[in-house]
C-alpha cells in the first residue's frame, strides 16, 4: 500500500528567510571594511622609501600592491555574496508560507484518512485492494500532497543550487584568482576555482560508476544496480559532462552496449551524452512499473460515500489515469519517444523523428501550467506537443527536423498560491532555464551538427532567456506570445530572435514589468533585438470594446477571454486556425537550414 504522506515527508526549511535576508546586510556592511583597512596598510607601506633607502626599497613599496588589489576584490566578493544570500533568503520568506499550509493540509488529510481507517467500513475491506484504507477520494488527495511535498522539495533545493552557484562564480574574481596568482608564481598556489573542482569531482565520480558497468555482462549489471541504487542517483541528479558521456559511449563495443541497454535502461534513460535513439529505447522499459500500478489502480477502484455511510460500488475512473495509462502503452509500443520519463521529479521530454539525422533541432519550450498530464493528453493539433509535431513532419526544401518538447521540472501554475507559483515568479522560469541550458549542451554531444531552434510559448521564453544567461546558445529563438525575459538578459551574437503574438495577447498587460524576483522586465520586440513578425490572430472585436462601455464587467470578461483564446492558439497545429505561426516557425527553420 502507498505509505499515508506525514509531516516527516514535508523537507524542512534550508534556513530562515528573514535571518539570512538580516545576515546579508551585516555582510554588505562590513565586507568594504577590509579594503578600507587594508588602503590604511597601503598608504603606511608606502611610506618606506621616505625612511628607508636601499636598492630593494622600490621593490618592495611595489610589492603590496597586489594585497590591496586582493583587498579590492575581497571587498566585491563580500558584495557578491551578500547578494547571493540575500535573493535565497527573499526566495525562502513566501516558501515558508507554503511550507506551512501544507503541514496544515496533510494534518487535516491524515485526521481524515485515520478516522476512516477505524470505521466499519474500512474493516469490511479486501486488504488485496490497492485502494482499501483510503476512504472516499483519499488515495488521490495522499497522491496530491505527496507531489506537494516534490515540488517544495524541489523548489528549496533550486533556491539553494542558485546561491551556491553564485557564491562559486565568486572565486572568478578577476584578480583573487590570476593577479594574485601571478604575484605568487612559483610558490604552489593552485590558480583554479571552487566551480571548477566540483565539475571536475562529479565527472570523475559519475564516470567511476560508469566505467564500472561496463566491465560486466548484463546480468551482474542488474546486480551492482540493486546493490548500489545511490549511482543510479548520482548519474541521475548529478551526472558527467554530456560530451565526456558521449566520448565513453562512442568507444564501447556492440557487446557491451548492447549488454547496458538491457540491463541498465534506469541509468540510460535520462543520461545526457547517450544518443536519443537509445535512450527512447530505456524509456520504453523504464515506463513499465507505472503501467503496472495505473492498472491496479483502475481495476480496482475503490469506494465512494453514498447517502451518509460507504457503500462498495464502483467509482468513477479519473480521466487523468485513462489518459496517462493509453499514453504510456503509446510509449511501450514505439509509437511516442520519450527521451526523458522521469515522474518522481516531475521532468519529460517527449522526442520527434531521429536527432542522429537531423539538419535542425527544434527545441519547444512550453509555458505556464504545463503537467505530466499536458503530455498525456495533447493531440496532433492541439496541445504543447502538436506544433513541434508538425513542424517534423512538414519540414521545408528538404531539411531533416527532429523535434523535442521540454519539461525538466515544475512549471508556473495559476493556482491560489500564485505568489509562490505563479508565471510572474521568475525564480521558477530561471531554474527551468538552467536545466534547459543544460539539455542544450547534450544537443551539443549527440547532435553536434545540427542547429537548435528554441520555440518558447509563453512563459517559455523566460526560461529560454535564462538558459542563455546561463551559457545555452541557440541559432535562433522564436518566442510565441512570450512573457519576456529577466533585466539581466543580453541578446546573444549568432542568434537570431523572432517574436509573433497577437496584437490583443494577455501577457502584453505585463510587459516591461519586473520587480526583484516578480515579472519580466524585457519583452520579445523589435526594440530588444526580436523581429516581429505578424501572427494573422485577431484582435479584440469592435463589439467587445463596444461591450465594455455599456457593461464594463462583461466586456472585460469577454476581452480577457479573447486574449487567453489567443494566447493558447498561437500553439495550435491546425492551419486553419494558426496557419501564419505554422508557416513563419517553418521559415524559420529553412532559414536557419539555410545558413
Amino acid at each position: 500500500m502507498t505509505e499515508l504522506v506525514g509531516v516527516d515527508g514535508v523537507p524542512d526549511l534550508p534556513a530562515d528567510g528573514a535571518a539570512l535576508v538580516a545576515a546579508a546586510d551585516t555582510l554588505a556592511a562590513s565586507g568594504p571594511l577590509v579594503g578600507d583597512r587594508l588602503d590604511d596598510v597601503g598608504a603606511t607601506w608606502h611610506r618606506v622609501p621616505m625612511v628607508y633607502d636601499a636598492p630593494e626599497t622600490q621593490t618592495a613599496a611595489t610589492a603590496v600592491l597586489p594585497v590591496l588589489r586582493v583587498g579590492e576584490d575581497f571587498s566585491d566578493a563580500a558584495r557578491s555574496a551578500s547578494a547571493a544570500l540575500r535573493e535565497l533568503g527573499e526566495s525562502l520568506i513566501p516558501l515558508e508560507r507554503t511550507r506551512s499550509a501544507l503541514l496544515a493540509d496533510i494534518e487535516a488529510h491524515r485526521t481524515q484518512v485515520l478516522a476512516y481507517r477505524a470505521s466499519d467500513a474500512a474493516a469490511a475491506e479486501d486488504p488485496a485492494d490497492p485502494l482499501a484504507g483510503w476512504g472516499p477520494y483519499g488515495y488521490s488527495a495522499n497522491t496530491e500532497l505527496l507531489l506537494r511535498c516534490r515540488s517544495l522539495r524541489a523548489m528549496f533545493e533550486d533556491a539553494v543550487d542558485r546561491c551556491s552557484a553564485s557564491l562559486r562564480r565568486i572565486g572568478d574574481g578577476p584578480f583573487l584568482m590570476t593577479g594574485l596568482g601571478h604575484a605568487t608564481a612559483g610558490v604552489g598556489v593552485p590558480r583554479t576555482t571552487w566551480s571548477a573542482r566540483a565539475d571536475d569531482f562529479r565527472n570523475a565520480l559519475g564516470m567511476r560508476a560508469l566505467e564500472r558497468l561496463t566491465t560486466a555482462d548484463a546480468d551482474t549489471i542488474r546486480e551492482l544496480l540493486a546493490a548500489h541504487p545511490e549511482w543510479i542517483t548520482l548519474l541521475r541528479e548529478t551526472p558527467p559532462a554530456p560530451a565526456q558521456v558521449s566520448s565513453w559511449w562512442t568507444g564501447l563495443d556492440a557487446a557491451t552496449a548492447a549488454a547496458l541497454s538491457a540491463a541498465a535502461p534506469v541509468v540510460l534513460g535520462s543520461l545526457g551524452g547517450v544518443p536519443a535513439q537509445v535512450r527512447a529505447a530505456a524509456n520504453r522499459v523504464n515506463v513499465d512499473s507505472r503501467r503496472s500500478e495505473l492498472r491496479a489502480l483502475i481495476d480496482n477502484r475503490g469506494y465512494v460515500l453514498m447517502s451518509g455511510t460507504y457503500e462498495r460500488v464502483r467509482a468513477p475512473i479519473p480521466d487523468g489515469w485513462l489518459a496517462e495509462l493509453d499514453y504510456l502503452d503509446r510509449v511501450a509500443a514505439g509509437e511516442v519517444q520519450l527521451y526523458l520519463y522521469d515522474p518522481d521529479r516531475e521532468q519529460i521530454i517527449e522526442m520527434f523523428g531521429d536527432p542522429d539525422r537531423a539538419d535542425v533541432i527544434m527545441s519547444f519550450m512550453p509555458g505556464t501550467n504545463t503537467t505530466m498530464e499536458s503530455f498525456y493528453t495533447s493531440t496532433e493539433q492541439s496541445g504543447i506537443t502538436a506544433l513541434t509535431r508538425w513542424q517534423v513532419e512538414n519540414a521545408r526544401f528538404d531539411t531533416a527536423v527532429a523535434g523535442f518538447v521540454v519539461k525538466q521540472g515544475p512549471f508556473p501554475q495559476l493556482t491560489s498560491d500564485i505568489v509562490a507559483t505563479g508565471p510572474q515568479n521568475n525564480d521558477m522560469m530561471e531554474a527551468l532555464g538552467r536545466s534547459y541550458a543544460d539539455f542544450t549542451f547534450e544537443l551539443d554531444a549527440i547532435a553536434p551538427r545540427a542547429a537548435v531552434v528554441s520555440v518558447e510559448h509563453s512563459a517559455g521564453s523566460a526560461a529560454g532567456g535564462a538558459a542563455e544567461t546561463a551559457g545555452a546558445h541557440f541559432d535562433a529563438r522564436v518566442a510565441l506570445a512570450g512573457i519576456g525575459m529577466t533585466n539581466d538578459w543580453k541578446a546573444q551574437d549568432g542568434t537570431e530572435y523572432y517574436a509573433m503574438q497577437a496584437p490583443n495577447d494577455i501577457n502584453k498587460n505585463v510587459d516591461n514589468m519586473q520587480l526583484g524576483n516578480w515579472g519580466y522586465g524585457i519583452p520579445a520586440t523589435t526594440a530588444n533585438g526580436f523581429t516581429e513578425i505578424d501572427s494573422g490572430l485577431p484582435d479584440t472585436p469592435a463589439w467587445v470594446h463596444g461591450l465594455r462601455v455599456i457593461d464594463p464587467t462583461l466586456g472585460t470578461v469577454l476581452d480577457l477571454a479573447g486574449q487567453l483564446e489567443n494566447h493558447n492558439r498561437i500553439i495550435s497545429a491546425d492551419p486553419r486556425l494558426n496557419g501564419v505561426v505554422l508557416e513563419a516557425t517553418q521559415d524559420v527553420i529553412a532559414e536557419v537550414d539555410a545558413g
